[in-house]
């Protein structure tokens, strides 16, 4: 059921929205992998669950959880609660083993949408679950809000190593500061801001 909703909105639904996708190389052997994105708009979490063509792991606000219609649809396609604002160590700990069971996980690190389009700046947790857990990460930018009849490129970039990020004579928050901002200046870069 899960892959025939995927190829409907694939084939009817993203075509409405002018999507464009770029780099779909990159997701090969992706599993286990961090996908971030920036967050323009709702549909976002739909395009990239759609075009990666895997079941993804989603961080989403709890709020969401609290309309009983959503909570189970967006349990279904692989979603779980967080508590916005503060450390949720529940939701940490439930991305952390999902890539250790070899899950993709997917983040959108600013933490909410964009209501300029502009970057905004990213919440340290994708740095502390990329450091925690090993797992590489892959840069999805997305350019273009997502709207009916409109243009919105998406590009999955080249897998990065999370070693890459880590100093060993710096102390784990520093690591996560550090980490964190270099991967908010490999998005702006990418969204040419």
């Amino acid at each position: 059921m899960f892959g025939f909703l995927q190829w409907l909105v694939r084939v009817i639904y993203l075509p409405l929205l002018g999507v464009r996708v770029k780099g779909l190389e990159n997701l090969e052997g992706s599993e286990g992998s961090i996908i971030f994105a920036n967050h323009l708009s709702n549909n976002d979490i739909i395009i990239l669950q759609v075009v990666t063509k895997q079941k993804l792991r989603i961080m989403a606000k709890e709020e969401v959880f609290k309309i009983k219609i959503f909570a189970p649809i967006m349990r279904w396609f692989g979603a779980f609660p967080v508590s916005r604002g503060n450390a949720d160590r529940n939701a940490l700990a439930t991305a952390i083993k999902a890539l250790k069971d070899g899950e993709t996980f997917m983040i959108f690190p600013e933490g909410t949408r964009s209501k300029t389009g502009k970057l905004q700046r990213f919440m340290p947790g994708i740095a502390g679950i990329a450091i925690e857990s090993g797992a590489p990460l892959i840069m999805a930018s997305i350019k273009g809000k997502p709207r009916l009849f409109g243009k919105t490129e998406v590009t999955f970039h080249k897998k990065m190593d999370v070693a890459q990020f880590i100093d060993p004579e710096k102390k784990h928050f520093e690591n996560i500061r550090a980490m964190t901002e270099a991967l908010h200046e490999k998005m702006r870069e990418a969204l040419g801001e």
